[in-house]
């Protein structure tokens, strides 16, 4: 499956979203489940105003993907979180790395000042 960075943010993952719709709505359903009853409310703000946390691009993305899975957006703040825990200090090569914190890449194969 390609995602083409060409097209609009909110349109990028429209193709993923519809294979993997009920997969994801069954891995939300099992994360809710155990995600502390209190941090739901702060996960709803974010989804609230996803810009100051994501950058815009980004936010539209997610925004893209919560309208495509039928979830709201502070749901779809949750999926993203927990695949970035996923693979924190590996990069695309399958070994450790750093997060690069100017362009939030953890693949260490970009040109930024800090790769």
């Amino acid at each position: 499956m390609n995602v083409s960075l060409d097209a609009p943010p909110e349109q990028r993952w429209l193709a993923v979203a519809a294979q993997y719709k009920s997969e994801a709505h069954e891995m939300l359903d099992y994360l809710l489940a155990y995600i502390p009853k209190w941090a739901i409310p702060i996960v709803e703000k974010i989804g609230l105003d996803l810009e100051p946390s994501f950058g815009k691009e980004f936010a539209a993305e997610l925004k893209g993907l919560a309208k495509a899975l039928d979830i709201n957006e502070g749901e779809a703040v949750v999926l993203q979180l927990v695949y970035q825990l996923e693979e924190i200090g590996i990069n695309c090569s399958g070994t450790k790395s750093c997060w690069c914190s100017c362009c939030r890449c953890s693949c260490c194969r970009c040109s930024c000042c800090c790769c």
